[in-house]
């Protein structure tokens, strides 16, 4: 089981089993006495400033990061649950606080069904229709791609809502870092807007790379990567045509969110062109992280400079 990289802090296989724990006890009282010192040995307690109650023998963080894997990516260790392109933007930024003394963990806004990008390849006859009818083909796509697309989003979000409100009612100094990768990253957008807003005022910094919920001239301070201003999400473009996809909103919490999307990625830089050409938009989309067999990765230096981004927001915030 994957531990952070700071030896300091508790392993990553003791808090989420605490945490849910808690939530399903209806005894929390019973359940701080019962608490057993191999869990309390595993944690430092957290600093003075900024360190969260105490619960069950241990000591919550002074930032919870919580993160939501792309399409296809499966829920594994190596990467703590949330794929290799948000675990590594999560690695800089927690490198980061190690340096300051700050105390983190990081945990899977619980597992959910990321389904491949495939099921989003467009079939020759949906080429010729979007071709001769734009509004029909985009219909037709719809109904036949992406819809089975999103589907697996909606219970993604209710985790992320659920689990982020959970751990703020126990942990209530705590503040949290979102980081989501293509489905992932739709479903840390929505979460985040559909959060309380006392919850929310929670969240330090938001990490979205490859957002289908993108929207043209996103007001996110943070912009990285090399799609233009006006480019959008594939959810967001298609709504003019499928009403049901719902309003498009714009992220949450502008200030501290990194928006990360490169030019003619099939899922946060949507148009005609990515349809035309979905085997170089999808490689684009899927090129963020390049890993082998042996889940040894390379990164685009883009992830890196988001990170760090929003890693001194995060730090600014803590320290002043």
């Amino acid at each position: 089981m994957f531990t952070d990289k700071s030896p300091a802090v508790r392993t990553e296989s003791s808090r989420p089993q605490w945490l849910r724990t808690l939530i399903i006890s209806a005894g929390l009282l019973a359940l701080t006495a019962t608490a057993t010192p191999a869990v309390a040995s595993a944690v430092r307690p957290a600093p003075q400033a900024g360190s969260g109650p105490k619960v069950a023998g241990q000591s919550c963080p002074d930032v919870e990061f919580m993160g939501a894997r792309g399409s296809g990516e499966k829920s594994i260790a190596p990467f703590r649950g949330v794929g290799p392109e948000v675990n590594e933007m999560f690695n800089v930024i927690q490198g980061m606080l190690h340096k300051q003394g700050i105390t983190y963990g990081t945990e899977e806004v619980m597992p959910y069904p990321a389904d491949s990008v495939s099921v989003l390849h467009p079939s020759l006859f949906e080429l010729m229709l979007f071709a001769a009818d734009e509004v029909e083909g985009a219909k037709y796509y719809y109904s036949h791609n992406l819809k089975k697309y999103l589907a697996s989003i909606s219970e993604g979000v209710t985790n992320a809502v659920n689990a982020i409100e959970d751990f703020h009612n126990l942990c209530t100094q705590t503040v949290y870092v979102l980081g989501g990768y293509s489905q992932g990253a739709m479903v840390i957008h929505q979460a985040e807007n559909k959060l309380p807003e006392a919850v929310r005022k929670a969240i330090a910094g938001t990490l979205l790379l490859g957002d289908g919920n993108r929207v043209v001239n996103t007001k996110a301070k943070g912009k990285f990567g090399t799609s233009p201003n006006d480019g959008q999400g594939i959810a967001t473009y298609l709504y003019k045509y499928v009403k049901s996809l719902g309003k498009p909103r714009d992220v949450a919490l502008t200030a501290t969110t990194a928006n990360i999307c490169n030019n003619h990625d099939y899922v946060c830089d949507f148009n005609l062109y990515a349809i035309e050409h979905f085997p170089t938009a999808s490689k684009i989309h899927s090129s963020y992280a390049t890993c082998n067999s042996k889940n040894k990765c390379t990164y685009q230096k883009v992830l890196i400079t988001a990170a760090k981004w929003v890693g001194n927001i995060v730090l600014k915030r803590l320290l002043g």
